[in-house]
């Protein structure tokens, strides 16, 4: 009878979980069909298409990269914070927690040992939780970047709607081939990083306030606040929204004609809704955390804390009413506050950077544009200024619609103009989708030469994406001949972050090298991935280099920059000597041609005595 009972239950379990299983698939039938109601046949296959390639070049140009500089810390953060509840954590110190949360998604069923959760250093604890836990470092990295390739799947069919409701069908589907084609969203929407998740969130409130300001409804009010809420736990970045949606409010508001009373209770109306929700999905992501911001400053960051504050006021009463608040009131999100401080300090301070062959203290203002410029398809540079030349020509009340693209890309380029900190294109990676819309719109033009150039455009820009794979990471375009002369322009996070150890140990193997003298950019120790090799000088503050007790003899003796024999790997940024204390270490490797240049961002030289 118990047999009998259980068969009786699973049956209908079984039952239940088909009948579940069906009413899910058909109603993503009938989700699919609504979605995509304007779009013949033809066009749903090309849309599916372009979903297949994002996934596989993604996944494929994920396969043999190791994990770069900053994933060394994030990965396992939000599995941390759910784990210890401990919302004082540095790493949010230094960014929002969302894409924290986003990485761990697929790792949270693991069981990390307890050590992993010990340090108050996150890159021990990313260290244990990557290559001690007892799981394959690369199914960990896998698991950690999968969410952020799944999320480049969605985005690319948000970007599609907007182009849609826009600009029609057709600039929908070039919109969407230029995103699945392109090599700055392909070189970051793999990686766990914050710039991508910033670059989506960021999208999707300007959507959703457009359609706000088009189709008012309690449903896009809510969710403009959730994805403004959802941007700003992203990267401190997304802080531009908020002139971004006041200055397209406004442009709404003269669209209708001018300014009355019913428009700024409209405003505050808006506003205050949107604020209110993004208020609560903001403190929901710091798990509510309400106290004190000196309870939130790690002990070493505490004596900047004060300085910062004894530099912020002159008056002395103002001061002491400054230094109260930061140690007795508590705030909803102190870590946010924190972090927002934190970086704006680092913008301003600013950083040493690779610039056309000279190593610059200071960033010039357009230093951004050049990048842009350099890492940028040709092809949708082309696109961008028919494009603009295209919205110049049209005056009508649609150029209002445009300006929810163009906007953003302003103030974002005119933040970093003056941000210090700026060195890589990933910065800049907000800008693309708004760009990718804006350029959609040519495929409407009657002009027989616009038709043309845009075939020619999506030759070259296709072709120039397959020739990429799988190092976008490291692309430069023909204005400098190509990936393989980067080198010479750029350098940090636009060639090299430390993502091609695995390849590295790929030649290896393949020549048979037992061992190799190497200089090494990025925060995983080399030996992590079977890497032997002799110590050569690498820049101070990487977390491997600050133990290994070779460099503190080499730094002590002055022998690091010495001229070696036999097998030689070194970082591109390494071998520009942008974060080496002696920055002409190498200079006498430029008498030298390397054998094997490994994704454009190792060199390998074998020099013979």
């Amino acid at each position: 009878q118990i047999e009998n009972l259980i068969k009786s239950v699973e049956r209908l379990i079984n039952r239940m979980l088909y009948r579940y299983t069906k009413s899910v698939i058909q109603r993503s039938i009938e989700m699919w069909g609504k979605l995509f109601k304007n779009y013949s046949k033809w066009q749903k296959f090309l849309i599916i298409f372009f979903l297949i390639m994002i996934f596989l070049q993604n996944v494929l140009s994920t396969y043999n990269k190791s994990i770069i500089y900053d994933e060394k810390r994030y990965i396992g953060v939000g599995k941390y914070l759910i784990h210890t509840d401990n919302y004082k954590y540095k790493a949010l110190n230094h960014n929002p927690p969302l894409s924290y949360y986003l990485n761990s998604i697929l790792l949270l069923p693991l069981e990390f040992p307890e050590k992993s959760y010990q340090s108050d250093d996150w890159y021990v604890n990313g260290s244990e939780m990557i290559f001690h836990s007892g799981y394959s470092p690369f199914i960990i990295t896998f698991l950690a970047r999968l969410p952020f390739i799944l999320l480049s799947l969605i985005f690319s069919l948000v970007v599609l709607k907007f182009a849609e409701r826009l600009y029609g069908v057709k600039s929908a589907m070039f919109a969407m081939f230029l995103y699945t084609f392109s090599v700055t969203i392909l070189s970051h929407s793999n990686l766990v990083l914050t710039d991508f998740v910033v670059s989506v969130f960021m999208f999707l409130t300007i959507f959703y306030f457009w359609k706000l300001m088009n189709e008012y409804s309690i449903k896009n009010l809510l969710l403009t606040g959730v994805f403004f809420g959802l941007a700003q736990i992203s990267k401190i970045t997304a802080i531009i929204l908020l002139p971004c949606l006041f200055l397209l409010h406004a442009a709404e508001t003269y669209k209708k004609g001018h300014f009355k009373k019913k428009n700024i209770k409209e405003f505050f109306k808006i506003f205050s809704a949107v604020f209110i929700v993004a208020f609560i999905v903001i403190w929901a992501g710091y798990g509510f955390a309400f106290y004190p911001l000196k309870e939130a400053v790690p002990p070493q960051y505490a004596d900047k804390a004060y300085n910062f504050l004894n530099k912020s006021f002159s008056n002395e009463l103002a001061k002491k009413a400054g230094i109260y608040v930061f140690e007795k009131i508590p705030v909803p999100f102190p870590s946010y506050f924190l972090s927002y401080g934190y970086l704006s300090s680092l913008a301003v301070e600013g950083r040493e950077r690779y610039f056309f062959g000279k190593i610059i203290e200071e960033s010039v203002w357009y230093y951004q544009f050049v990048v842009f410029l350099l890492k940028t398809q040709i092809s949708l540079i082309v696109l961008l200024a028919l494009a603009v030349i295209y919205f110049t020509k049209t005056k009508s009340k649609k150029n209002v619609n445009e300006l929810y693209l163009i906007l953003p890309v302003l103030l974002l380029l005119f933040l970093f103009m003056f941000n210090k900190m700026t060195v890589a294109v990933s910065h800049i990676i907000p800008i693309y989708p708004f760009l990718i819309v804006f350029c959609s719109k040519l495929v409407n033009s009657k002009d027989k030469i616009v038709k043309a150039l845009l075939v020619l455009a999506m030759i070259h820009y296709f072709i120039s994406a397959i020739f990429a794979f799988p190092d976008y990471f490291s692309y430069f375009n023909e204005f400098v001949g190509g990936s393989k002369n980067g080198y010479k322009y750029l350098g940090d996070g636009n060639i090299d972050n430390g993502q091609n150890l695995l390849q590295l140990k790929e030649f290896m193997e393949k020549r048979n090298i037992q061992k190799i003298n190497l200089s090494y950019l990025g925060s995983v120790d080399p030996k992590e991935y079977g890497i032997t090799y002799d110590f050569m000088t690498s820049p101070d503050f990487q977390p491997w280099v600050m133990d290994n007790k070779i460099y503190l003899k080499l730094s002590t003796t002055g022998e690091g920059c010495k001229k070696r024999n036999g097998w030689i790997a070194i970082s591109v940024s390494n071998y520009q000597g942008v974060y080496l204390q002696n920055r002409s270490c190498f200079s006498w490797l430029k008498g030298y041609k390397p054998i094997e240049r490994i994704a454009n961002s190792i060199f390998v030289y074998n020099i013979k005595s």
